[in-house]
């Protein structure tokens, strides 16, 4: 019986445990992955994180900081952190999978007034200011640089912050700014510090064959800037523009629980709504295009972007009662297999008095001696169902059930011993 037992109550543990641990991961801590971010970003993110922890109560995020988007991609491919701000083209994780498109950057090359630089192929043999100055840019300058068939050696650069730019013109220390960051970022800021540096409103340029980059390079998209974003006198830019941009994405690894996922993405978007309107930057994130097959979305953000997944309390309470059905189920076996083990030995009313239909047989055939021994066992009988009713053993209902047996049975004896008194049994 222990045995039965000690089953039993492992396997209710094992089912509480299971569940535990689904309910663990789903009121979660995400590691998240965040690489250096300009400005606007950093206060994207500021409010998003207020906003997005008001709308999940089950989620919430420990900000882990990465040296840059190659060291956040990395750490989503090593399943160090839940979640990451990857750079579209910087080493995109393989098992990562989109959930957000956090921000868009712009390249721009910025000019000074009356430049005689008219697009890339104008700053071969010039320094180039990189804002901001890291390894991606350069990168992303050299991939420009290819297909305007301008060398890479004869382009110096000099990293440079955007407020660095205007005074290094003004100095003549360099030619023009290579400028990547979303609208109204580092590139208005650089716009700016020319615009007070050389008293006139800068040029700037895009990239007028930006489909053909973007078929140099995965992660590179064509993007259109609409006339005048800049402001300036003339407002630049002075038509609509046509650039290349790469964009900040929001990835999970790709084995991430689908309820996890579906509700960080829900808790992200219904937080840029409220954010919306202290920041209006927070327009820049945008769902992923689940057409685009270098950027994965996760199955479970798309099932949010199309209406179609369920709320966390929705699974939350389909995890519950499916919970509960297992649990009711491996209750009622360990209850009958507990039932089984336990059933009471005979009793000792049971030994002397187990089958009336056998005992009235034996009565019916019995001479005087064996008559005397039958009644023995009857008494026997009656004593037992008093000892065991006196300590609770038995029910009323079955002492009921064995005093009519009793009776009946001191019945049989006595018409039986009488006949054999009135007919004694030839010798």
């Amino acid at each position: 019986m222990k045995l039965i037992r000690n089953i039993g109550i492992i396997l209710l543990i094992a089912a509480a445990a299971a569940l535990a641990y689904q309910y663990a991961r789903t009121w979660a801590t995400l590691r998240a992955a965040v690489p250096p971010l300009g400005p606007v970003g950093q206060r994207m993110l500021q409010d998003l994180a207020r906003e997005g922890s008001k709308e999940s109560r089950w989620l919430s995020m420990q900000r882990v900081a990465v040296s840059d988007m190659a060291a956040a991609s990395a750490a989503i491919e090593k399943r160090e952190v839940d979640v990451a701000l990857v750079r579209s083209d910087v080493a995109l994780p393989r098992n990562g999978r989109s959930i957000a498109v956090f921000q868009t950057l712009y390249a721009f090359l910025i000019v000074p007034p009356r430049s005689q630089i008219e697009d890339f192929r104008g700053v071969k043999d010039r320094v180039v200011a990189i804002v901001p100055g890291d390894a991606a840019n350069e990168k992303l300058l050299d991939l420009v640089l290819d297909h305007y068939g301008v060398p890479r050696a004869s382009v110096r650069r000099q990293s440079m912050t955007a407020e660095e730019v205007g005074p290094a013109m003004q100095q003549r220390k360099v030619a023009a700014a290579f400028v990547i960051g979303p609208l109204g970022g580092v590139s208005f800021q650089t716009f700016q510090s020319i615009q007070k540096s050389m008293k006139g409103a800068p040029t700037v340029l895009g990239v007028e064959d930006a489909e053909a980059v973007r078929r140099l390079s995965t992660g590179v998209d064509a993007a259109e800037v609409s006339k005048g974003v800049f402001g300036g006198s003339p407002a630049q830019p002075e038509e609509d523009l046509t650039t290349i941009g790469v964009t900040i994405r929001m990835v999970v690894p790709a084995g991430q629980s689908g309820m996890i996922a579906g509700e960080l993405t829900r808790a992200l978007f219904e937080g840029k709504s409220k954010a919306l309107a202290g920041n209006p930057q927070m327009r820049e994130m945008q769902q992923p295009n689940a057409e685009e097959k270098d950027y994965p979305i996760h199955p479970a953000a798309q099932a949010y972007f199309d209406g179609e997944a369920p709320t966390f309390m929705d699974r939350f309470e389909t995890l519950f009662w499916i919970g509960s059905v297992v649990l009711g189920l491996l209750g009622s076996l360990f209850g009958w297999l507990l039932s089984k083990v336990r059933a009471k030995p005979r009793s000792k009313l049971e030994t002397h008095f187990e089958d009336l239909t056998a005992f009235v047989a034996d009565v019916r055939k019995a001479d005087l001696q064996q008559l005397d021994d039958l009644q023995q066992r009857l008494d026997t009988a009656v004593v037992t169902l008093f000892d065991q009713r006196e300590s609770s053993e038995m029910s009323a209902d079955a002492v009921a059930l064995y005093s009519v047996a009793i009776d009946y049975a001191r019945g049989v004896l006595a018409d039986r011993r009488a006949q054999l008194v009135q007919e004694p049994v030839d010798a």
